[in-house]
């Protein structure tokens, strides 16, 4: 290793700091040498009391080619991130809704289709969707009230979600609106998505059903045959068949007694029954039989609290 006397140098043969250049971000990160070093093309050029002509004088380092198309670009790049930086925040600024007043600022300028009406009270504004045909009935319904809450319905029944996508309970952003709206009229007018439609209706079906249950109905039977029929559309809405407890009572007994009239009536597919071999399943756990039932009353009781 030589050594060598800094003295001999000028101030531009030596490096005082390292930098690198973030492609992703164009910043310039420097930092400064613990020592400074010389630079690879470094040649002594001071010579203190020698001939004038030994010596070189100290000139203004030129920017070499590479260098400068790093920096052109690096600025570039910058700028670029910097004008990005202010577009979203005018657009964040352009589409928050922090309080009701925004929101009845916000929906004037809101780009709506044919598909939905926009009524605006003093508590809440609402979109609807209407029916075409004979006297209006509002189909889908979306309200924001004056705490920014967000709900969706269609006909009278409330959706907490739409297919696999959970719908928000509040707004603060236009954006959510906006793009919640277009979930609901894509979906309506998607003739491809039937499963979710089905879903949709037959938790109608249910509310409405429901609704009747509730109601003061004349007979006993009428509250049975309307508790039955919710049951069938429940199961329908599970992906796994789960069944009431008492509905599970009734399916074990039919079973029990004739398990070929059971697997007649479930073939013909008028109802959503349990499989026979979760029938057999239930009845094995306690040694149930059509005799042992005639005899014994623990098969139901026991079969209620198993289901």
């Amino acid at each position: 290793m030589f050594q060598v006397c800094e003295h001999h140098f000028l101030e531009s043969d030596f490096v005082d700091s390292t930098s690198y250049t973030d492609s992703m971000t164009g910043k310039v990160i420097e930092v400064p040498l613990k020592l400074r070093r010389l630079k690879p093309s470094a040649i002594p050029s001071v010579f203190p009391n020698c001939p004038n002509y030994l010596s070189r004088q100290e000139t203004c380092a030129r920017e070499s080619p590479e260098e400068k198309r790093t920096r052109v670009d690096a600025e570039a790049l910058q700028e670029a991130i910097r004008l990005s930086e202010q577009s979203h925040e005018a657009e964040e600024k352009k589409n928050v809704i922090a309080t009701f007043e925004d929101l009845l600022t916000a929906v004037g300028d809101l780009s709506l289709t044919d598909f939905w009406t926009k009524v605006v009270t003093q508590k809440q504004v609402l979109f609807l969707n209407f029916s075409d045909q004979g006297a209006p009935v509002v189909h889908r319904a979306v309200t924001v009230a004056s705490d920014l809450s967000l709900v969706v319905y269609v006909g009278e029944m409330r959706l907490q979600n739409l297919g696999s996508s959970v719908l928000p309970m509040t707004i603060s952003d236009l954006r959510v609106l906006h793009k919640v709206l277009c979930d609901v009229e894509d979906v309506t007018k998607d003739s491809t998505n039937n499963l979710l439609q089905l879903e949709i209706l037959l938790k109608r079906g249910v509310a409405l059903l429901e609704q009747l249950s509730s109601s003061a109905l004349s007979h006993e039977w009428q509250v049975q045959v309307v508790k039955f029929v919710t049951q069938q559309l429940q199961v329908l809405l599970t992906k796994a068949s789960t069944y009431p407890a008492d509905f599970l009572v009734f399916c074990s007994l039919v079973y029990t007694i004739s398990p070929h009239a059971y697997r007649f009536i479930r073939s013909t597919a008028k109802l959503k029954l349990p499989h026979p071999q979760t029938i057999r399943r239930i009845c094995a756990s306690y040694r149930a039989s059509p005799s042992r039932e005639q005899q014994e009353d623990p098969f139901l009781s026991y079969s209620r609290r198993l289901a």
